[in-house]
């Protein structure tokens, strides 16, 4: 039996890499297993991707997202002059002990660019996902070179509270720097949201970050304002383009220099071989920390599900903790088999980190003596 393992990280715990060998080392021995850790433009991308092309890892000093520095790192492929690059590295919300939405910068995002270029890469892919920002991406604008100024023609502060103060907004310099170094940039996301409104990078990301709900009129405000400057700049409008309201708008602001933004999961798929592995398979197996309704729309295990049954492959997923409303979405696949690890409410991290082993491999006893 030909067994395709491809998992998204156990957010918290695991990174993909460390589950895929984990479900590998739980099958029989028997079993021909082919490893293609996955991700979708989130935390961990820029690994995967680099380790499929043997990039280096670099490790540079930032602005972190609260405007204090931190070591963040990316990988460069001298080859072929190309970088990976995680914006949460730089620009995460785990670097966040408390939640300040209206300071947290995408600048040292923008340095880490800048380091990656400083190598020699002509190629970027930057990974979008985990940002503790919702700048509109102003800060990583500022660090790439565009001006933003107040009325008197200082710098605006940075963070969502400095775009209130926004006059003039002078993005040439930016445009000009990629234009001289030649760079070209790829995002990988999950995220269709535009970057305003119902869907927006306020309204649906704004909790997370530490929006309080009270608040929200006055970062949508300050997002629409940014939005009028930098469409004014650019000559077009851009806000209600699929993907401007990844990372707190950074989305917005790549797009407005040209960045090209793709399915994460399709991106990180087409590089590793994904397609080709699946169609020579017995079984797929994948997993994540958390199954839930949003898994099977655009995210690392749905997309893998549907790849699974194009091919008419079994699938199964495995995951920390199980919505039930992912199995009411699947009422007639037959060929989709799902596994929880853990009951909610779950345990503590360090808990499941200790049980996941264990647990995980009675998942898959279980599964195949009911086949």
């Amino acid at each position: 039996m030909h067994i395709t393992i491809a998992p998204d990280s156990f957010k918290g715990t695991f990174t993909a890499h460390e589950i895929a060998a984990m479900i590998r080392d739980a099958l029989h021995s028997s079993f021909h297993t082919t490893l293609l850790p996955m991700a979708d433009g989130g935390e961990g991308t820029a690994e995967i991707l680099a380790n499929h092309f043997h990039a280096i890892p670099h490790s540079v000093k930032v602005l972190g997202p609260l405007q204090e520095p931190l070591s963040a790192s990316f990988y460069f492929d001298a080859q072929h002059q190309r970088a990976f690059l995680d914006m949460a590295s730089a620009s995460g919300i785990t670097h966040c002990r408390t939640l300040q939405p209206h300071l947290a910068t995408t600048y040292g995002t923008g340095e880490l660019l800048k380091h990656a270029v400083a190598l020699g890469a002509k190629e970027i892919v930057l990974g979008i996902g985990g940002s503790a920002t919702i700048d509109g991406g102003a800060g990583f604008l500022m660090a790439l070179g565009a001006k933003l100024l107040d009325a008197e023609g200082n710098s605006i502060p940075l963070g969502h509270h400095g775009l209130h103060r926004l006059e003039t907004l002078d993005l040439l310099p930016a445009i000009q720097w990629l234009a001289d170094a030649s760079v070209t940039l790829t995002i990988p996301t999950d995220v269709t949201n535009p970057l305003l409104g119902a869907r927006g990078a306020v309204s649906v990301f704004g909790p997370q970050k530490g929006v309080p709900i009270s608040e929200f009129p006055d970062f949508e405000f300050g997002l629409n304002h940014f939005a009028e400057k930098l469409e004014s700049a650019v000559g077009q409008s851009l806000r209600d383009c699929d993907g401007t309201g990844a990372a707190g708008g950074l989305g917005f602001a790549l797009l407005a220099l040209g960045a090209r933004l793709v399915s994460g999961s399709e991106f990180v798929a087409e590089v590793i071989g994904l397609i080709e592995s699946i169609a020579q398979s017995d079984l797929v197996i994948t997993g994540e920390g958390k199954a839930d309704a949003t898994s099977l729309s655009g995210k690392v295990t749905g997309y893998v599900i549907s790849l699974s049954l194009k091919k008419k492959k079994p699938v199964l997923l495995i995951a920390g903790t199980l919505d039930q409303e992912i199995e009411r979405q699947l009422p007639n696949e037959s060929r989709v088999t799902i596994r929880g690890l853990f009951s909610t409410p779950p345990m503590s991290l360090t808990a499941a980190k200790s049980e996941t082993p264990t647990r995980l491999r009675a998942a898959i006893q279980t599964f195949f003596s009911e086949k």
